[in-house]
């Protein structure tokens, strides 16, 4: 289900079976007190919401990695429940608990994306989609392939 392909810009690159770029959501921003940090399941969805709109938007543009029914992961890819959408509304929390739930793969725990606009294989446009360099979406690169200047 998982594959790889080149990228003469970042180097090998996670992929679906039919080459489409897989991401992360990642966010640099601080919890604090015990919250969840912003990328994590029950964080405000206003850093997801920040790049995207609302959560059909959103839905529409970043969609989850199905896994096959009864996959298994092994090694850094596990399969894990996602909300789709990912969220209700801006204020509210990222993967909710009473949302509709699909079964997607994840890389080191942190569900896999892919996104709208990539339609070759190796197309990267969802890289680096940032909101004021805090939160957004990265390419998985595949450890020890990467491109490095």
């Amino acid at each position: 289900a998982i594959s790889a392909h080149y990228s003469p810009i970042l180097g090998e690159l996670f992929t679906t079976k039919t080459g489409r770029t897989l991401y992360i959501f990642s966010c640099s921003a601080p919890s604090g007190g015990g919250a969840p940090g912003c990328d994590e399941p029950g964080a405000p969805a206003g850093f997801w919401s920040a790049l995207c709109g609302d959560a059909q938007e959103c839905s529409r543009r970043w969609r989850p990695y199905l896994a096959a029914p009864g996959a298994k992961g092994s090694g850094e890819w596990s399969v894990v429940d996602v909300a789709d959408p990912m969220f209700s509304d801006p204020a509210g929390t990222t993967y909710p608990a009473g949302g509709s739930r699909v079964k997607a793969w994840a890389w080191r725990g942190r569900p896999v994306y892919t996104f709208h606009q990539d339609r070759a294989p190796g197309d990267i446009w969802g890289h680096m989609v940032r909101w004021f360099g805090l939160s957004g979406f990265v390419a998985i690169e595949v450890p020890g392939r990467a491109i490095t200047p």
